[in-house]
């Protein structure tokens, strides 16, 4: 990274360069006749493997031998199952018989399997988090997995299901093959994966990165992957009932409503009504058309996130006229930095107020010299935080004090250990709601800026009563 920042790569001669290569049909196959089954090909040559999948030339290569997949009898997966004593452990150690299991609707026969409990399946340490990096581009994706194998096929869409992988959307607009997923941090809890998930994002931002992740990223944001507790038929529809429109149910409870779409019950929800365009609205001509009023593609996914969605689902992204947002390339000389850190009173505050400055001290070594800032980090151990955690009152105070003793104190499950923190609660009045709603124009931005007091105001129904709130979609 240093070296390509200070165009040292040049005077590397003994480093072959970096060339992506766009694969013909003849360079394809001339290339998997090299190996004798797909999946040889796959890990040996994604490049060309991923361009023989989307080119629909796989079939062609019969000298290919297929992945083949046992087929499981109800009987066999009744017998298998007895090796275990619960789901969980049925799922880890036999995916394909549980998967087979489950397609058919045979578990509940496994009376002797035990339906795991959310904490159970929190503690397995098998999550980890990753990153793509395009270095040519200063790009990256940082994600949290389970099974990176896994999430890597479903990154490349190599089984033709996710469409709208914001990772190969990037790749394939810079017409570049997707690189190998790094392994930042593993064997860890869920909530731990969210943590560093987000932390890892804030790292690469502040070095300069355009980050290519869409979603947002932290503690109890996104999902904790699979194992719990399925939604069933009576349980989504009794949960969608306290909701007016499809809409308001997705963003209220996600699972449920992806529950409600797979199994096709989104039919019987009678008392829930649409609040987007029909389906076949966004044509291409309407999606580029839209795409125009724009500066970037950033600000048409915030103001018109249907037509986006769309771009993206269609394959149409390629003919947008709009460019990915990048950080501004900027440039300091050694006073420049010096100058500007002076202006701070610790190192957390000069990278977050300066994140470019504070880059090059950190790479040039300068941080040392510069002794009116505070170090930024501090070894935490369970002591210290506690002896920090007794400056505050409540747990909202502490997280707002000190985010890092706060952070590691909620991975680690010790602020059970601080009874003199009061939990962070709700206390978001009818007239505060109000108050604080008139401070945006939509819902997008009231959901963004106080989303504790936009949840307030949907499950009091209060939000009819805001006609100075644009809808998040169009009517």
């Amino acid at each position: 990274m240093a070296a390509k920042r200070n165009d040292w790569l040049d005077e590397m001669v003994w480093l072959p360069l970096k060339v992506h290569i766009k694969w013909t049909k003849e360079d394809c196959f001339a290339e998997s006749k090299k190996y004798t089954t797909r999946n040889e090909f796959q890990r040996k040559a994604s490049g060309a493997y991923t361009a023989a999948v989307d080119n629909g030339w796989l079939d062609e290569m019969t000298w290919l031998a297929l992945m083949r997949h046992k087929k499981w009898t109800k009987e066999e997966c009744l017998e298998e199952s007895k090796k275990y004593s619960s789901k969980i452990e049925f799922q880890q150690n036999s995916a394909g018989a549980y998967k087979a299991a489950l397609q058919n609707k045979w578990l509940d026969e496994m009376t002797w399997l035990r339906t795991p409990v959310l904490k159970e399946i929190k503690q397995v340490r098998k999550h980890l988090v990753y990153v793509y990096i395009d270095e040519e581009n200063m790009a990256c994706y940082v994600g949290r997995t389970s099974n990176l194998k896994r999430r890597d096929r479903e990154h490349r869409n190599l089984d033709g299901k996710y469409r709208t992988d914001s990772l190969k959307e990037y790749f394939d607009s810079h017409l570049a093959d997707i690189p190998q997923p790094i392994i930042l941090k593993d064997k860890l809890l869920p909530a731990e994966s969210q943590y560093w998930e987000h932390y890892f994002v804030q790292e690469y931002a502040a070095l300069g990165y355009f980050i290519i992740n869409r979603g947002k990223t932290g503690v109890n944001i996104g999902s904790l992957g699979g194992g719990f507790i399925k939604w069933t038929k009576e349980k989504t529809l009794e949960e969608s009932k306290k909701y007016r429109t499809f809409g308001e149910f997705g963003l209220g409870n996600a699972s449920a409503y992806q529950a409600a779409r797979k199994n096709n019950w989104v039919e019987e929800m009678t008392w829930l009504t649409y609040d987007q365009m029909p389906n076949d609205y966004w044509t291409k001509e309407r999606v580029i058309e839209e795409s125009k009023k724009y500066s970037s593609r950033v600000e048409f996914e915030e103001k018109c996130p249907a037509g986006y969605s769309a771009a993206l689902k269609n394959g149409w992204s390629k003919d947008l006229p709009l460019p990915y947002q990048r950080v501004p390339n900027q440039f300091y000389s050694r006073e420049q930095v010096f100058a500007e850190s002076r202006k701070y009173s610790s190192r957390s505050e000069f990278k977050q107020k300066c994140s470019r400055g504070y880059v090059i001290a950190r790479q040039n070594h300068w941080l040392d010299e510069m002794p009116w800032l505070k170090p930024r980090h501090r070894s935490w151990t369970k002591e210290s935080i506690i002896e920090e955690a007794k400056k505050y009152s409540s747990r909202g105070a502490f997280e707002k004090g000190n985010g890092s003793a706060y952070g590691i104190a909620l991975i680690n499950g010790w602020l059970d250990e601080m009874p003199w923190l009061k939990p962070i609660r709700r206390r978001w009045t009818r007239e505060a709601v109000f108050e604080e709603a008139k401070k945006y124009t939509s819902v997008t931005k009231f959901i963004k800026h106080a989303h504790r007091a936009y949840e307030k105001a949907k499950l009091n129904g209060w939000l009819t009563e805001m006609p100075w709130l644009k809808p998040t979609n169009r009517n």
